[in-house]
C-alpha cells in the first residue's frame, strides 16, 4: 500500500508540474507577476495568526464566532475573486473535533491559533487572473476588501508539486481571523 501510494504521489507530481510549466509558457510575463508578487506578500505578512478578540474563552466561542463570521467572509472573498476573475469555491467551517485536535497537536493548548476555521478555496484559469488577484491583494484592503494577516508562499511547490498561496485574513471592522 505505501508503495502504490508513492507511486500515485509521484503521478500527481507529474500532472502539477505539467499544468504549471503550461500555464508559464501561456503568460511568462504574468507568471513573473505572481512570483514576484506573491513572494512581496509572504516578506509583508510573515507573522503567525493568532485571534485577535480576547473575550474568546474556549473552542466553542471561538466556533461561535467563527460561525457569526462565515457568510460575511464568504460574501466579500467571492466579490474579490470573481473581480479578478477567478473562480470561488466556498469552503465548509473546520468541525469542532478537528480544531480541538490542532489546539493539542500543533498549538500546545492555544485554541487562539487556530486561524482557518472559516475558509474557501479559489482557482484562476490563467497566470493572468492570478497576477491580477496578487496585484489586487498587494493594493491593500481598499481594493480586495481583505486585511492580510499572514501569507504563504508556497508557489515554489511541495514534494508533491501542488503549488499554492495560502491566506489567513480578517475583514474591516471584524476581529476573527
Amino acid at each position: 500500500l505505501r508503495r502504490e501510494l508513492g507511486l500515485e504521489k509521484g503521478k500527481d507530481k507529474e500532472k502539477f508540474e505539467v499544468a504549471w510549466n503550461l500555464l508559464q509558457a501561456q503568460n511568462p510575463r504574468a507568471t513573473e507577476a505572481v512570483l514576484s508578487g506573491a513572494e512581496q506578500l509572504a516578506a509583508l505578512y510573515s507573522s503567525t495568526p493568532r485571534q485577535q478578540d480576547t473575550n474568546l474563552d474556549s473552542v466553542d466561542a471561538l466556533m461561535d464566532a467563527a460561525a457569526d463570521f462565515e457568510a460575511r467572509f464568504h460574501a466579500i472573498t467571492k466579490a474579490f475573486v470573481l473581480a479578478a476573475g477567478g473562480e470561488f469555491k466556498q469552503g465548509p467551517l473546520k468541525m469542532a473535533e478537528r480544531v480541538r485536535a490542532k489546539t493539542e497537536n500543533d498549538y500546545d493548548g492555544d485554541f487562539l491559533l487556530v486561524c482557518d476555521i472559516v475558509r474557501d478555496t479559489v482557482v484562476f484559469p490563467n497566470m493572468a487572473a492570478l497576477a491580477r488577484a496578487v496585484s489586487m491583494l498587494l493594493e491593500g484592503v481598499a481594493v480586495s476588501g481583505l486585511v492580510i494577516i499572514r501569507a504563504k508562499n508556497r508557489l515554489g511547490g511541495n514534494s508533491f508539486g501542488y503549488r499554492d498561496l495560502m491566506l489567513n485574513v480578517m475583514l474591516p471592522g471584524d476581529n476573527h481571523v
